[in-house]
């Protein structure tokens, strides 16, 4: 079994690094028009928009070594969630944060659906 990390910076879980393969998958977003009208604020109009994810870019498909086992890719959370089918991509889990708050690493890793 191996991570390759699709994201574009190290990504640390549980003491153990992973830097990024120099390939970064991304989503793209849909932003449409609400139907629920602007937001009137102090005389100002401020739209409102839903959100979709598109079309899905620099993701491989999926790999398989009888030698190695599976590959996993580590992506977003947003990379992860609009492909909800693939069970080989993962994304990082609760953050673990330094004491002036910036993010250090993570506890684990989320899955589409148990591995």
């Amino acid at each position: 079994m191996k991570i390759i990390n699709l994201t574009p910076h190290a990504v640390t879980i549980n003491k153990v690094t992973f830097p990024p393969s120099g390939q970064i998958a991304r989503v793209a977003t849909i932003n449409t028009l609400s139907g629920n009208g602007p937001i009137i604020l102090d005389n100002t109009i401020i739209p409102v928009f839903t959100q979709s994810c598109g079309e899905v870019y620099g993701l491989p498909e999926p790999e398989f070594s009888a030698l190695n086992g599976s590959t996993f890719f580590l992506v977003s959370s947003m990379v992860r969630l609009a492909v909800p089918s693939r069970l080989d991509v993962i994304s990082p889990g609760d953050l673990i944060r330094d004491f002036a708050g910036q993010p250090i690493g993570c506890t684990g890793v989320i899955a589409n659906k148990p591995i």
